[in-house]
């Protein structure tokens, strides 16, 4: 089963380690490589998750603009049984912000940074949350 999404996935992989001007991710490319791959589709098939389902909202937050990505993200966050997984929240508060949401971001970014059990990782989710 590992080896399948390996499979699956890599197509979407390439385009995000692929190098680029300025070392940024082609998100267009990335959506329409993992989409023509069927990696999400296999991905879901294989492994159904609600952590599927948030790299899935990302990359077509990133692909289609935040609205997108906070439709699929969405029914997750109403799920609550990730709400104590750090990226979830990391996730929300990143498409509120693109979406220029700042209060909102700014309270998904508190969310991000109590879930986290990384010092680091929280001091970075603070910076983002005061920022917002």
């Amino acid at each position: 089963m590992k080896y399948a999404l390996l499979i699956y996935g890599a197509p979407g992989a390439s385009e995000h380690a692929a190098p680029t001007a300025g070392v940024i991710t082609d998100w267009l490319a990335y959506t329409r490589a993992v989409k023509e791959s069927g990696a999400l589709l296999a991905a879901e098939q294989l492994t159904p998750s609600p952590v599927v389902e948030i790299n899935r909202a990302v990359a077509v937050g990133m692909a289609d603009g935040p609205r997108a990505g906070l439709a699929i993200l969405e029914p997750v966050l109403a799920a609550g049984t990730l709400a104590g997984y750090a990226p979830l929240h990391a996730a929300h508060a990143d498409l509120l912000e693109r979406l220029g949401d700042q209060d909102e971001a700014a309270a998904a970014w508190a969310r991000a940074a109590q879930a986290e059990g990384n010092a680091t990782l929280q001091r970075e989710l603070r910076r983002r949350r005061d920022e917002a």
